[in-house]
C-alpha cells in the first residue's frame, strides 16, 4: 500500500514541477517588454516557492517518510497487538516507534495549522 502511495506522490511532484517550469518558460516567450517578462518570471518563481499548497505537500511527504520508518520498526522487531496497542518485546523499538509516532502527530498539527491559515487567507480575500 505504501508503495502505491509513494508512486502517486512522486508522480504528483513531477507533474507540479513540470507545470511550473512550463508556465515560466511560456512567460519568457510572451510578447512584452523584457523588463516586464523578467518581473513576471521572477514573481512566478517566488510564488511557486511560497505557495501554501506546496508547503502542505512537503509536510505530507515528511509524514509519509515517517510512516515508512514506523513500518520498518514494525517489520524489523518483534511485537504483538493487544487492545489496539502495539506491544514490543524490547524497549529500543518501543522508543523508536513512540518517537516516530510523536513526529507524525507534530506533522499533522503543522498541516492543520497550514490549512487553517490558508482558509483564513482565502476568506479575507473574499
Amino acid at each position: 500500500m505504501l508503495k502505491d502511495v509513494h508512486t502517486v506522490v512522486d508522480s504528483y511532484a513531477q507533474q507540479v514541477e513540470q507545470r511550473q517550469k512550463q508556465a515560466i518558460d511560456q512567460a519568457k516567450d510572451l510578447p512584452i517588454s523584457s523588463q516586464f517578462r523578467h518581473q513576471l518570471t521572477d514573481s512566478m518563481q517566488a510564488s511557486d516557492k511560497s505557495q501554501e499548497a506546496m508547503r502542505l505537500f512537503k509536510l505530507e511527504q515528511q509524514n509519509l517518510a515517517k510512516a515508512d520508518q514506523i513500518f520498518l520498526v514494525l517489520k524489523n522487531n518483534q511485537w504483538e497487538k493487544k487492545n489496539n496497542t502495539f506491544m514490543f518485546y524490547e524497549d529500543i523499538p518501543l522508543q523508536q516507534f513512540n518517537a516516530l509516532y510523536k513526529e507524525i502527530l507534530a506533522l499533522n498539527s503543522q498541516m492543520q495549522r497550514v490549512e487553517k491559515q490558508t482558509q483564513k487567507e482565502v476568506e479575507q480575500k473574499l
